[in-house]
């Protein structure tokens, strides 16, 4: 075994402390800050380039021959790249876990205070005079002025019975492992669908969508002639799992006009109407209805 030099144990034991204070500061991370993140990113990569640097004290203090020498030398340079990466991501994710988890949540509004009911008397007791008609107030449903991160709609027109489609996220946090369960639903009216029929349903795997970008879809949806239909989508991430639904009425041989509801929960988070145009255009391609 080679002698090694002082500097190289030295150097060996910083890489131990600033792997274990990265780790430290990762485990007990409950709020997380960019600060506390940041310093984990530190502690991860300085113990990775310690550790770089005493592989490479070993490569030049031993004397195995050449080729034996690179192929060691090799594989510990990646399995030192791909350590660091995977620890870096399992930091990240915990990052997001508690920025979520510590996020401010909207306070409900105070209840309004029922009408009052009491009658003002006059000088006829026998008679009063009836309450003043009062309207009382309807308080709407917020929602977010942004489309949430995950969100579905449409790109363009339907072309030949097939809606190009793609996923928004205009937050500043992206979504990784993303995939959609899509199921068509044919109505005979949008207020009661009676008995329906599924022409089409897919399963899409997306993957990762970046930070305030949007994502076209690979797979159109399939809208066909109908007047009414409803997709339900299942949109799973790595960190939560939330439905959409996009009612289409078909307003002339010209428009659909679509309703679109995101659910995080069991409550709508957000809603959008939009008009999509139809186009049937025989020398445009079309790929043919298929299930999934």
């Amino acid at each position: 075994m080679p002698e090694f030099s002082t500097e190289f144990w030295v150097g060996t034991a910083f890489a131990a402390i600033a792997l274990l204070a990265g780790l430290a500061v990762a485990i007990v991370m409950v709020e997380s800050t960019k600060g506390e993140f940041r310093f984990v990113i530190f502690c991860f990569l300085s113990s990775a380039v310690l550790v770089v640097y005493g592989i490479g004290v070993w490569e030049v203090s031993i004397t195995w021959p050449t080729r034996p020498r690179m192929i060691a030398g090799t594989l510990a340079f990646a399995v030192v790249a791909m350590l660091t990466t995977e620890i870096i991501r399992w930091a990240y994710g915990r990052h997001l876990r508690a920025a979520v988890a510590h996020a401010p949540k909207e306070q409900p509004s105070s209840p309004q205070p029922p009408p009052s009911t009491e009658v003002k008397k006059t000088g006829n007791s026998e008679n009063p005079s009836p309450p003043s008609a009062k309207s009382k107030p309807t308080i709407k449903p917020r929602h977010a002025a942004i489309a949430p991160a995950g969100f579905i709609s449409f790109v363009g027109q339907v072309l030949n019975g097939w809606a190009p489609m793609m996923q928004e996220n205009q937050t500043s946090e992206p979504l990784d492992d993303v995939e959609l369960t899509v199921t068509q639903m044919v109505m005979k009216n949008p207020t009661h669908p009676g008995p329906y029929s599924t022409e089409w349903q897919k399963q899409i795997k997306i993957g990762t969508v970046r930070a305030l970008l949007t994502k076209g879809l690979e797979e159109r949806f399939y809208i066909g002639n109908h007047d009414y239909l409803q997709f339900n989508i299942l949109i799973l991430t790595r960190f939560g799992t939330y439905t959409e639904t996009i009612l289409m009425s078909k307003e002339n041989d010209e428009r659909y006009t679509a309703k679109l509801s995101f659910r995080k929960g069991s409550e709508t988070s957000y809603t959008r109407t939009v008009t999509v145009g139809i186009v049937n255009d025989p020398k445009l391609p079309s790929p043919p209805p298929r299930g999934g």
